[in-house]
């Protein structure tokens, strides 16, 4: 049996949406890891992605006009809290702290101390920023499931 091909017709505001999108993850493909290649793809992906949030809500009890006010509430801007700026400066903190180590790491091996000068964003894939600190979060990572692994063993090391 094969594929059935359905065709639909989007709204304005709907098109609008999805020309921001495409955009978006052309301009920023670091926050969408494995983007579909075409439009169709995607409008498949999201629309599979929203079947499963409202399956999944509706077992629980929980009624459209709820979810879609859940929705809405998270794409309201909201004012900033002390906390969450508080939050975002130490973001920043770390994120110079991580751009001085790879600046660092890239002066030793080039021994050159004013490479700070050239570094590019850890953001933007294909930068050697990106990779180092792609293979510094797989570490960061890594030491934390071991200590959560040393944690467990320790805690049924104390119940024996």
């Amino acid at each position: 049996m094969g594929k059935k091909h359905i065709t639909f017709r989007m709204n304005e505001q709907v098109e609008t949406q999805l020309n921001v999108l495409e955009l978006m993850i052309k301009d920023t493909p670091e926050r969408f890891l494995h983007a579909p290649e075409n439009r169709s793809a995607l409008i498949n992906l999201m629309l599979g992605d929203y079947a499963n949030f409202l399956i999944t809500n509706f077992k629980k009890g929980k009624n459209y006009d709820a979810l879609k006010k859940q929705l809405t509430d998270l794409n309201t801007r909201k004012p900033i809290s002390k906390n969450e700026r508080l939050i975002q400066a130490n973001f920043d903190k770390l994120s110079a702290i991580l751009y001085l180590l790879i600046s660092t790491n890239q002066s030793l091996q080039r021994l050159d101390m004013n490479d700070w000068r050239n570094i590019q964003s850890m953001y933007k894939q294909g930068t050697v920023e990106h990779e180092i600190y792609n293979k510094l979060k797989d570490m960061v990572e890594e030491d934390k499931i071991r200590a959560v692994k040393n944690a467990k063993q320790a805690g049924r090391r104390i119940k024996e």
